[in-house]
């Protein structure tokens, strides 16, 4: 836990997290209102309803809630173009596909051809 005791207001934790972060050495600027973003689209990634997570964060329209989706598909989006990325290597009757990254063998097979 972070804090002793429940703080109600938004300065005040302001004012602890600043201090926090001055002592941990990270050197950006983060609120507690950073807090509820991040909770939003983590909860989405890991799969909570978008009415549940609209509920927890008090929103009173689902269209609040609606822009962190919207943060969640571009991220899938963006982990998804990775496929296009695979490096496919034909070695004679072998097929060979390979991370772009780090060159890891992803899937490697033997080529047949059907008469």
């Amino acid at each position: 836990m972070l804090f002793e005791s429940a703080v109600q207001e938004n300065g005040t934790t302001n004012n602890y997290l600043k201090e926090i972060m001055q002592i941990a050495g990270i050197n950006k600027h983060i609120t507690f209102h950073c807090a509820r973003h991040t909770f939003a689209i983590t909860s989405l990634i890991l799969g909570l309803k978008l009415e549940v997570v609209s509920d927890i964060l008090g929103h009173s329209e689902i269209s609040t809630t609606q822009r962190y989706a919207r943060i969640v598909d571009r991220l899938r989006e963006k982990k998804m173009d990775k496929w296009d990325q695979l490096v496919k290597e034909e070695l004679g009757d072998n097929m060979k596909i390979s991370c772009p990254d780090c060159d890891d063998v992803v899937l490697e097979y033997k080529l047949r051809t059907f008469l």
